[in-house]
C-alpha cells in the first residue's frame, strides 16, 4: 500500500512538472509572441508607395523661373511616378552619362525629385516595376524628367544616368503652373554656393497653423511593448522604473538594452550579433515589423534615407525614418536626427524612434517667414555655434534648406526651417525665428 502512495506521489509530481514545463512552453511561445503573431495577419511588411517621398520637388520653367513644390506635393509626385514608369518599362533604356551632361540636362525646363539616399529597389517596388533598368544602380538622390521630351535622367549616390522613354514626357500640373500665380524662386545664393538646388523664394506667403502630437503610450502599455521586442527573454531581463515613469530592461549583462520614457521616446540597443548576410529586402521587413511591435503605424512613416553600413561585426542597413503631415517631414526627435532602426540580416540591433504621431491642428492659422529672413535672424548664433565669423564661408557651405514641423517643449509641431549647413543642423521656428535645436550630424 505505501508502495503504492509513493508511486501515486511520484506520478503526481512528474505531473505537476510537465504541466508547468507546458506552461512555461506556452509563455515563451504564445503568449509572448501573441502579438506578434496576430501583427502579421493582413500587415505588409514591403515597402508602399507612401513610404517613399521626395524630400523636395523643383520646377525649372526657365532658366531663372523656378519654384518649389511645397503643398500639393504628392499630385506632382504622382504624375512623375507615371513618367518614371513609362521610361523604365524600355528595354535597354539606360545609358550610364557623365555628370557634366548630368548638369547640363538640369539648366533646361525639368522637373526635379530630390530624395536623401533611397535604393533602386525601393523606387521600383513603389511603381509596380520588378527588374528593371534601375535595380543595380544604388541609391537614387535625384530624379530629373524634361517635360515635352523623351528623357529622364538620374542622379545615384555614385554616377549618373539618362533614360529614353518611348513617349515624351507631358507633365500637365507643370504645364498648368503657367496660368498660376505661383511663388517664384531663385538661386540667390549662386554666387558664392554651388548647389544649385539651394533656392528661396522672390515673395513669400505661407500660412500653417501648429499641430499636436499623440503619445502611442496612451494607447499600449510599456510593458507590451517591452514583452513584443524582447519575446522569450522578457522574464529573465532586469527592469528598473524611475519616479519619472521611464523604463528601462537589461537582457544578459547589458547584451540587450530597451529604454522606453513617459514621454514617448525609445532607445533599443542589442549587441553580441553575428556576421549575417545582408539582404535589403530581408532587413526591410524587420524594420517594418518592428515598427508594427511597438504600435506605430507604418501608414504614416517616410523612409527618408538608407544607409548601407560596414562594421566589423558585418554588414547593417540603417533605416532613418520619420512621420509626414500633408506632405510636410516631422522631426520629432530630442536632437537634430531622423529616428533610425538599424538591422543586421533580419533582426533589429538599434533604434531611436519617438513612440508619437502627428495629431490634429491647433490654434489660428499664422504666416510664415521666408527661409532667408529666418536664417539671417540667427545668423550671429550660427557665427558662434560653428566658429565662423565670415557669412560667406557659412552660406558656401549650406547643403539643404527645407521646411519642416519640428516639436517643440510642449510636445506639438510647429513649423520651421531646418538648415543643412556644414557638419550641422540647425532648426529655426519658422513662426518666430527663435532657434529651437542645433546640432552636428554625420554627412
Amino acid at each position: 500500500m505505501k508502495k503504492n502512495v509513493e508511486m501515486i506521489k511520484t506520478v503526481v509530481l512528474w505531473m505537476l512538472f510537465l504541466s508547468s514545463m507546458a506552461l512555461v512552453i506556452i509563455r515563451y511561445n504564445l503568449v509572448g509572441h501573441k502579438a506578434y503573431t496576430e501583427s502579421k495577419i493582413g500587415v505588409s511588411y514591403e515597402v508602399e508607395s507612401n513610404n517613399i517621398t521626395p524630400s523636395n520637388i523643383i520646377i525649372r520653367l526657365n532658366q531663372y523661373d523656378m519654384t518649389q513644390i511645397i503643398k500639393d506635393k504628392n499630385f506632382y509626385y504622382s504624375e512623375a511616378k507615371t513618367k518614371l514608369i513609362n521610361s523604365l518599362s524600355q528595354k535597354n533604356s539606360l545609358k550610364n552619362i557623365k555628370e557634366s551632361e548630368y548638369k547640363d540636362a538640369k539648366k533646361l525646363p525639368n522637373i526635379t525629385l530630390l530624395f536623401d539616399g533611397i535604393p533602386a529597389d525601393y523606387i521600383e517596388k513603389i511603381i509596380n516595376l520588378k527588374k528593371t533598368a534601375i535595380s543595380d544602380i544604388g541609391y537614387i538622390r535625384e530624379i530629373c524628367f524634361l517635360p515635352n521630351s523623351q528623357y529622364v535622367y538620374i542622379k545615384a549616390t555614385e554616377d549618373f544616368y539618362e533614360l529614353k522613354a518611348e513617349n515624351k514626357n507631358t507633365f500637365e500640373l507643370v504645364n498648368d503652373l503657367f496660368s498660376k500665380n505661383y511663388t517664384r524662386y531663385y538661386p540667390k545664393f549662386e554666387n558664392i554656393n554651388d548647389n544649385e538646388n539651394i533656392l528661396l523664394p522672390l515673395t513669400f506667403d505661407i500660412r500653417m497653423k501648429e499641430a499636436d502630437t499623440r503619445n502611442i503610450l496612451d494607447e499600449v502599455k510599456i510593458t507590451d511593448i517591452a514583452e513584443h521586442i524582447l519575446k522569450d527573454r522578457f522574464d529573465f531581463t532586469s527592469s528598473l522604473i524611475q519616479k519619472n515613469g521611464d523604463y528601462f530592461y537589461s537582457y544578459n549583462n547589458g547584451q540587450e538594452i530597451l529604454r522606453i520614457t513617459s514621454k514617448g521616446f525609445i532607445e533599443y540597443k542589442k549587441e553580441g550579433m553575428e556576421n549575417i548576410q545582408a539582404d535589403l529586402k530581408i532587413s526591410t521587413y524587420a524594420m517594418f515589423e518592428f515598427l508594427n511591435l511597438i504600435g506605430m503605424n507604418r501608414n504614416y512613416i517616410v523612409i527618408s534615407s538608407v544607409e548601407k553600413i560596414d562594421r566589423n561585426t558585418g554588414t547593417i542597413y540603417k533605416f532613418n525614418i520619420r512621420y509626414q503631415k500633408d506632405n510636410i517631414e516631422v522631426f520629432m526627435q530630442d536632437d537634430v536626427s531622423d529616428g533610425y532602426i538599424e538591422v543586421s540580416g533580419d533582426t533589429v540591433i538599434s533604434s531611436r524612434l519617438y513612440l508619437r504621431y502627428p495629431g490634429e491642428y491647433i490654434g489660428d492659422e499664422k504666416m510664415i517667414m521666408e527661409p532667408a529672413k529666418a536664417l539671417n535672424m540667427q545668423i550671429e548664433d550660427i557665427q558662434e555655434i560653428m566658429g565662423i565669423q565670415d557669412v560667406k564661408r557659412i552660406i558656401e557651405r549650406i547643403r539643404d534648406i527645407r521646411l519642416i514641423y519640428a516639436m517643440n517643449t510642449d510636445d506639438n509641431l510647429e513649423a520651421s526651417w531646418r538648415y543643412n549647413i556644414g557638419e550641422y543642423i540647425f532648426i529655426i521656428n519658422a513662426f518666430t525665428g527663435d532657434l529651437m535645436n542645433y546640432g552636428m550630424v554625420k554627412i
